[in-house]
């Protein structure tokens, strides 16, 4: 302790300095000092952290990644009928009605099957979560990435574009985009969801007709049916696909769900999937194509007239995007 002398030695006698002596730890306190402090805890490092994988097949691997991204390809007007009681869609996918051919019970007779990526893109992805664990490093029957451990994970999309673009400035959503159809079918052992989407949903109040009269030799009239002048059907008009079959939709903001402020993902019947943490990951197969029966303008500048005999000069060669971001929030901590 350093004591101001100016102080003390006015006063300085036995008796006084005694008194000084006896009184620094009161009077003069506030001058003593420490130079160092210490505080401390016992805790624990905790590797909590994870991440979302999405994969695809590749000669019998499955490579696993942040992304996939897919080769482009051409859609062609196609048409999978009408879903199952389950959102199941049909086995086939059948384009290109020939005028005047249809038996009207099935797909069969005056139409085209379309094999996958000849008009419509199918395509396999896997889903996995992954949480960091220290204990996996040294685990040989380990087949993850080495230091983590499979999680269970609700999956929602938080994302999705369904879009057509003609240039960078002209966006057809009002054309052709309202033709653009994503299936997704869920393989993950448990409820195996199914789901229809399109940009804006289809309700049942007004369901999309999968059948109808086309005038598809162009003669200005219904077609009717390509039969000899004595057959009994000779001149009557002919309806096109499985007359009573419609099509619902779920919309894009009916699938999309959106993170909170700090990132995490409410609980809400918007999720797809359940990750999984044994056996054979969460497969979702996804089916994208352009629905034939969809009405679409036929003219870009009256956008009210619509129809299922589309205008090549509006929706012809148009460039379509579709994407879709599949996440668990930052809740994958689990």
């Amino acid at each position: 302790m350093k004591i101001n002398k100016k102080i003390i030695v006015p006063f300085l006698s036995t008796v006084v300095g005694l008194s000084l002596a006896g009184g620094l730890g009161g009077a003069f306190a506030w001058y003593q000092f420490n130079s160092q402090v210490r505080t401390g805890f016992i805790g624990t490092s905790v590797a909590d952290t994870g991440l979302i994988q999405i994969g695809y097949e590749d000669g019998g691997d499955i490579v696993w990644g942040r992304e996939r991204f897919l080769p482009d390809t051409n859609l062609k007007p196609v048409t999978f009928g009408q879903l199952g009681a389950d959102k199941s869609l049909g086995a086939k996918a059948y384009g290109y009605p020939e005028a005047g051919k249809q038996n009207g019970n099935d797909y069969t007779q005056g139409w085209q099957e379309i094999q996958p990526g000849q008009g419509y893109y199918q395509y396999d992805i896997y889903l996995r979560a992954l949480k960091a664990d220290a204990n996996a490093l040294g685990d040989p029957t380990n087949d993850i990435n080495p230091g983590y451990k499979l999680v269970a994970q609700d999956v929602y999309l938080t994302e999705m574009t369904l879009e057509g673009v003609k240039g960078a400035a002209d966006i057809d959503d009002a054309l052709i985009a309202d033709a653009l159809r994503v299936h997704y079918a869920v393989n993950d052992g448990g409820a195996n969801k199914k789901e229809l989407i399109s940009k804006t949903a289809i309700t049942d109040a007004a369901p999309l007709n999968l059948y109808g009269e086309l005038d598809l030799d162009a003669d200005g009239n219904p077609d009717t049916y390509d039969v000899d002048n004595w057959d009994s059907r000779w001149g009557q008009h002919l309806t096109y696909g499985i007359n009573g079959q419609t099509q619902v939709t779920k919309g894009i903001s009916g699938v999309v769900e959106t993170r909170q402020a700090d990132g995490t993902i409410a609980t809400s019947d918007k999720v797809i999937c359940k990750t999984k943490t044994s056996g054979e990951m969460t497969k979702i197969t996804i089916t994208v194509w352009l629905e034939g029966w969809a009405l679409l303008a036929t003219d870009s500048s009256d956008l009210t007239a619509k129809s299922n005999i589309w205008n090549p000069n509006e929706n012809a060669g148009v460039q379509v995007h579709v994407g879709m971001v599949f996440d668990v929030g930052r809740n994958i901590l689990g």
